[in-house]
């Protein structure tokens, strides 16, 4: 059965996030905003942990850089889990693409209402490029 944990405050994830070695990931599922996958009461990090930190605590209160934070959950992440064909827009990498707008990217969903999709996200693809 799903449960959500609090075990650390926003000051310890504003000082987490500028540690050299922490990267970005999510353990959510797949779900949709409508239909038999929006049953129940997820984490609202299943739909917004990106667009979180890339409005929040980068554009909002500057914790750490926009770059940065791309690479914390892209190639940084991808290296730490031994994943290395993963995580960089080089030939034949696999490719996990989004395409945002950085100044209204924002995260939407909440505890009480979690079936709410994030604002600036324009295009995810996945590929292998060559």
């Amino acid at each position: 059965m799903p449960t959500v944990y609090f075990h650390h405050s926003e000051q310890d994830m504003r000082y987490a996030m500028k540690l050299p070695w922490v990267s970005f990931g999510l353990d959510g599922t797949a779900l949709r905003a409508d239909g038999p996958l929006s049953q129940g009461f997820p984490h609202p990090r299943s739909y917004g942990t990106y667009p979180r930190m890339m409005g929040l605590y980068v554009r909002e209160e500057k914790v750490i850089t926009l770059e940065e934070a791309v690479r914390k959950a892209t190639s940084h992440n991808a290296a730490k889990v031994r994943i290395f064909d993963h995580g960089l827009l080089r030939p034949w990498m696999w490719a996990d693409e989004t395409v945002f707008n950085p100044e209204p990217i924002i995260d939407k969903a909440t505890y009480e209402n979690p079936h709410q999709c994030s604002v600036g996200v324009e295009y995810v693809m996945s590929m292998e490029t060559s």
